[in-house]
């Protein structure tokens, strides 16, 4: 399996938040990261205000913030000009 670079996840995790709110299991199954890594990856993007979470009917769900959405969209221009997309 090929190694991904952690910013790579990082931007992946907000682009899958942005996208749809979601549960850490199904976080980590769209993202193709183990639950364990995955925790890791959302309490560094919780821990600088890119992620928050809620609990909704019992489970918790994970939701970029505005904060999030505006570098995922800074990352992803970056991205376009360097033709890298």
């Amino acid at each position: 399996m090929k190694h991904r670079p952690s910013v790579l996840i990082l931007m992946e995790l907000l682009e899958l938040l942005i996208r749809e709110p979601r549960g850490p299991t199904r976080l980590a199954q769209a993202a193709n990261l183990n639950y364990q890594k995955c925790d890791e990856f959302i309490h560094l993007l919780s821990e600088r205000g890119l992620v928050a979470g809620d609990v909704r009917e019992g489970h918790e769900i994970y939701t970029a913030t505005l904060k999030g959405k505006s570098l995922f969209m800074r990352w992803a221009e970056i991205f376009e000009e360097l033709h890298l997309s």
